[in-house]
C-alpha cells in the first residue's frame, strides 16, 4: 500500500511540476523505475538511469472530429447579360441566298432521285430527293456555275444568287436510259458494262462492244468482257452473289458450297441444310446448318 501511495504521489507531483514549469512544452519526459515503481520527471530525453525506463507523452490532445457543414447561403443577384456571340456555322448569313430546282428525265419526265447537284470549286452540294428536288442553302450572293451530274451526262447552268432570296431554277432535264424521242447521237446508258460510248440511234440505246478484257461491272466476280458480254473462260458469267471467276472457271465464294453446279449456303438453304441434298421437312427452317421447326 505504501508503495502504491508513493507512485500516486510521484505522478501527481510530476503533473503539477509539468503544468507549473513546462506549460509551453509539447512533449513530457519521465523516467520510470520498475523495481521501486517510482517515476520522476526529467527535462529531456536521454536523462534516465540504467535501472529506469524512459517514457514520454505529448501535452497536446488528439484532433477533434470535423464540425458540421454550415447551411448554403442565399443565391446572389443575376449578373448583367453578356455581349452577343459570333454567328454560328449553321446560322443564316446576311449576304446569302438559296438555290432550288427539280431534276427529271428528258424523255419520260420522271423525277430523278440521287442526282448530285453542286457548284464547282465551292462547298455547296446536294443530292436530289425521291421527287427530284434539291436545295442549296447559304450560298453567297453572286454568279456561279451549277453542275448537275448524272451517269454519262453533265449539265451546267449559269445561276445568279441574290441576298436573302431563293433562286428557283424550275425543272432541269437530263438524258436518261432509253432513247424515245431523243435525237441520234444523244448520250445514253444501255446498262451493259461491256459496251462503251453508248448513244441513241433510231430510238434505241446502242453501245460499242468490248471484245475482250475486264470491265468495272464484271470485276467483282472476276469475269471479263467477250463480244460485248461478261464471260468466264468463254462461257457464261459467274453468279455475282455466290461465285467468282478463277482461271477461267466459276468457283464458289467463301461461305458457299458447290451443290450440283450451284453455289449454295448450307447454313440457310432449307433444300441443302448442312449438306448438299439434305432437305428440311415442311414447316422447318434451316438455321446454322440445322433444321428447326418454325411453330
Amino acid at each position: 500500500m505504501k508503495k502504491l501511495l508513493m507512485v500516486v504521489f510521484v505522478l501527481v507531483f510530476a503533473v503539477i511540476t509539468v503544468s507549473t514549469l513546462q506549460t509551453s512544452a509539447q512533449t513530457i519526459y519521465a523516467c520510470y523505475n520498475k523495481t521501486s515503481g517510482v517515476m520522476r520527471y526529467v527535462t529531456g530525453s536521454g536523462m534516465c538511469k540504467k535501472t529506469e525506463t524512459q517514457i514520454s507523452w505529448s501535452t497536446a490532445g488528439p484532433q477533434g472530429p470535423t464540425g458540421p457543414v454550415g447551411a448554403i447561403g442565399a443565391t446572389g443577384a443575376t449578373g448583367p447579360t453578356g455581349p452577343q456571340g459570333p454567328t454560328g456555322e449553321g446560322a443564316p448569313e446576311a449576304n446569302s441566298g438559296e438555290v432550288m430546282g427539280t431534276v427529271q428525265c428528258n424523255n419520260t419526265a420522271v423525277p430523278l432521285g440521287g442526282v448530285w447537284v453542286y457548284i464547282p470549286g465551292e462547298s455547296f452540294s446536294a443530292l436530289t430527293d425521291e421527287n427530284g428536288n434539291f436545295l442549296l442553302s447559304y450560298v453567297p450572293a453572286g454568279s456561279f456555275k451549277l453542275n448537275i451530274s448524272w451517269p454519262k451526262v453533265e449539265v451546267q447552268k449559269d445561276i445568279q444568287v441574290q441576298s436573302k432570296l431563293t433562286t428557283n431554277l424550275g425543272t432541269i432535264f437530263v438524258t436518261c436510259e432509253g432513247c424515245t424521242g431523243n435525237p441520234d447521237g444523244t448520250p445514253c446508258d444501255d446498262g451493259n458494262p461491256c459496251t462503251t460510248d453508248d448513244k441513241c440511234i433510231n430510238g434505241s440505246c446502242v453501245g460499242t462492244p468490248i471484245l475482250s478484257g475486264a470491265a468495272p461491272a464484271c470485276s467483282p466476280t472476276g469475269d471479263s468482257c467477250l463480244n460485248g458480254a461478261c464471260s468466264c473462260g468463254g462461257g457464261a458469267a459467274c453468279s455475282a452473289t455466290s461465285s467468282t471467276c478463277v482461271s477461267g472457271a466459276c468457283q464458289c465464294q467463301v461461305g458457299f458450297t458447290d451443290c450440283n453446279g450451284t453455289c449454295t449456303n448450307l447454313n440457310i438453304d432449307k433444300n441443302n441444310c448442312g449438306a448438299c441434298g439434305h432437305m428440311c421437312a415442311s414447316g422447318q427452317a434451316c438455321v446454322s446448318g440445322k433444321c428447326y421447326s418454325t411453330y
